[in-house]
């Protein structure tokens, strides 16, 4: 007969947000090529050192003209404009344009001194080869991309804290930067627990599985920038546990440990913790993922997942991902939403905070939402969706046709 301690009082969302929030982690920096600070988090502010770009420049292939030449062209009545030099990019012209002269210039050329606009080469013609007729007015700064138009100099271009992704390499690479500062990579350990896990790879025996949890939130860590340390699977053997997750506090800045967090015969993860550290809290009133537990051993977080894949993936969002972001010191995106109609009735759980995986189908102005409902043993269900939806602790019915929010798993 199971006589487990545990789960006395489930905490809900909120206090489980206010555990997150006091997790604090000091500030550890290196330095790094800006090609390989890609996935990693700015430990600085970038203050742009030049303008960019740092000179005007044309937007568009045609002749660099006085704007007030062109005010009276048409296509009926053209104008003619002396040619008198020719810059591709890279070069500049020594020639400073006078009433009456086009220089040709292509796009990203410098604008030579004395132009002001850029009108496209559609619009021109060759008269002779020193003279064009042109058939079409042109504005000041038409066709001409100014000075700091992107990057103004001393501006500060990425704050401290974000992610760099392609798009910030390229700011950075704009700037003519070799090296910035990133935080150092938060060091995960993570194993599995359950003496029916088998690795890939392995004869499947009857009553085995293969392990899935280890390998979907060692995907989810590294791709948030985390150095992580797997160190397998681990018996369901207090002795074998404890010698193993002391080896994992040693060598990592946050412990994973999936299985082993409920109140089954061979679950010995909460008396595990008692002795080696503190349990914070044993259980969340969300679902899935209400076998949850967080505690310490020497000042280093210890998270138990449930060893269902779906509990310990959703729980990884909602818990170990805000961890992380503030292991890293990195701001915290904005997930994105979508409204749809849901496609069937939902039925929740009263007291607990529900996350239920969804697909989202966009058929023109329509957006439908269909739950996914395989449990939470099933890894189905998150693969196929799109997001998830959120039902409070007090809602009870959802009726189909309902519009509803969905949260993106794509950033």
């Amino acid at each position: 007969m199971m006589n487990k301690e545990g789960f006395k009082k489930l905490i809900s969302l909120h206090e489980l947000m206010e555990i997150i929030q006091q997790f604090s982690f000091p500030l550890h920096v290196e330095s790094q090529t800006v090609l390989e600070s890609c996935r990693r988090i700015l430990a600085e502010d970038i203050q742009a050192g030049i303008a960019v770009p740092s000179f005007a420049k044309s937007a568009m292939d045609g002749y660099a003209v006085r704007a007030e030449d062109s005010y009276h062209a048409s296509p009926t009545k053209r104008i003619s404009l002396q040619t008198v030099d020719h810059i591709t990019p890279g070069n500049f012209s020594s020639h400073i344009l006078q009433p009456g002269e086009a220089i040709e210039i292509s796009t990203g050329a410098p604008i030579p001194d004395g132009a002001d606009a850029v009108i496209m080469v559609e619009y021109c013609e060759n008269k002779s080869p020193d003279e064009i007729w042109i058939s079409k007015p042109v504005s000041p700064g038409e066709n001409v991309i100014t000075i700091g138009s992107d990057i103004r100099q001393g501006e500060v271009v990425l704050c401290k804290g974000t992610y760099i992704n392609p798009a910030k390499i390229g700011v950075l690479s704009a700037l003519g930067l070799q090296e910035v500062q990133v935080v150092k990579k938060p060091v995960i350990c993570i194993a599995s627990t359950g003496n029916e896990l088998l690795e890939p790879g392995d004869i499947l025996e009857p009553g085995k599985i293969f392990d899935i949890n280890r390998f979907t939130i060692q995907s989810a860590c590294e791709n948030e920038g985390c150095e992580v340390k797997s160190f397998g699977v681990i018996p369901d053997n207090q002795s074998q546990i404890k010698t193993t997750l002391q080896k994992m506090i040693e060598q990592g800045d946050l412990i994973l440990l999936s299985g082993g967090s409920s109140l089954g015969a061979s679950d010995y993860m909460y008396e595990i913790l008692q002795s080696m550290g503190k349990v914070v809290a044993h259980g969340i009133a969300v679902k899935p993922g209400k076998p949850t537990m967080i505690g310490q051993i020497n000042q280093k977080w210890v998270i138990g997942l449930p060893g269902h894949p779906t509990s310990a993936l959703s729980n990884y969002y909602l818990i170990i991902q805000s961890m992380i972001y503030r292991m890293q010191h990195r701001i915290q995106p904005v997930r994105p939403t979508i409204k749809g109609v849901l496609t069937q009735k939902l039925f929740s759980t009263i007291g607990r905070w529900e996350f239920i995986p969804v697909s989202v189908d966009r058929c023109g102005s329509a957006t439908a939402v269909t739950p996914l409902l395989t449990g939470s043993s099933a890894i189905t269900s998150l693969a196929r969706a799109d997001g998830f939806i959120e039902l409070p602790e007090y809602a009870e019915i959802i009726e189909k046709g309902t519009e509803i929010e969905v949260s993106l798993f794509s950033l």
